[in-house]
């Protein structure tokens, strides 16, 4: 076996199994990622109701279905936002387990998209929402909390 291949065969044996998670915590999991999810929405709309009282938004609460490996597919919250130009943004969930994360969303208006994810990384143990950044070359992500004022900052670079 050449050196790469055994370097790379030394690495993958060293990775850890993964932990198998209940049926029953998993539906426990969902709940909650559906609750998170339902604010999530209510909480971008708030943000927005000036931009919809005055008719620069308008939004459209829908369902995706998703499909993870060990839980059988469902639905969750969306949103779509239309602008006065016709064009829209989607809030898509993307999933509950991801790597790294506890759930991500996609912001996306078309070719662009933004990523959210919901993390825990306080002291007191409460999930919230960031914006992460795309890895650069090293490897490294930016965090930003989600807040109106990202939101707002993250819609116009969409946008753009």
């Amino acid at each position: 076996m050449a050196q790469p291949l055994k370097n790379l065969a030394e690495l993958l044996s060293k990775e850890p199994k993964p932990v198998e998670i209940s049926h029953q915590v998993k539906l426990q999991h969902q709940t909650e990622w559906r609750r998170d999810l339902e604010a999530l929405m209510s909480r971008i709309e708030g943000w927005l109701q000036e931009l919809v009282a005055g008719g620069l938004l308008t939004p459209d609460r829908t369902e995706v279905t998703l499909r993870e490996k060990g839980v059988d597919e469902y639905s969750v919250a969306a949103l779509t936002l239309r602008t006065p130009g016709g064009r829209t943004i989607d809030v898509l969930p993307l999933g509950r387990w991801t790597f790294g994360a506890e759930g991500r969303v996609d912001i996306v208006a078309p070719p662009r998209r933004a990523r959210l994810e919901r993390r825990d990384l306080s002291a007191t143990g409460q999930k919230e929402w960031y914006f992460v950044s795309v890895p650069d070359a090293e490897g490294n992500t930016q965090r930003q909390l989600l807040t109106q004022d990202s939101l707002a900052g993250v819609l116009q670079e969409l946008l753009s």
